[in-house]
């Protein structure tokens, strides 16, 4: 069983200083955060890693579609709309 390390960040600039002192395997990223929103802060993040290196997942309570393609377009690699549930890790993710 694989432990995991967890930081966290209030805000989208603190979500930077902190990828600037531990880079993650995996970015969980709330859309909307005080300061900067989660897709500005993945623009930031992708200046730095490409997608494919550093994923980000972002979470919201928005459901739209338009909010859902935001997500995807802006260089997510999925976008949560709920609850995480551990059932949706890959069996490699889970604790």
């Amino acid at each position: 069983m694989n432990q995991y390390s967890v930081a966290q960040a209030f805000n989208g600039q603190d979500a930077l200083l902190e990828l600037n002192r531990h880079k993650p395997d995996l970015i969980l990223l709330d859309v909307m955060m005080p300061k900067m929103s989660g897709y500005e802060v993945c623009q930031k993040i992708l200046e730095l890693y490409p997608a494919n290196e550093l994923p980000i997942i972002f979470s919201t309570a928005k459901n739209q579609v338009s909010d859902l393609g935001e997500g995807l377009g802006c260089g997510g690699i999925g976008v949560n709309t709920g609850e995480l549930m551990l059932g949706t890790l890959g069996e490699e993710d889970r604790m």
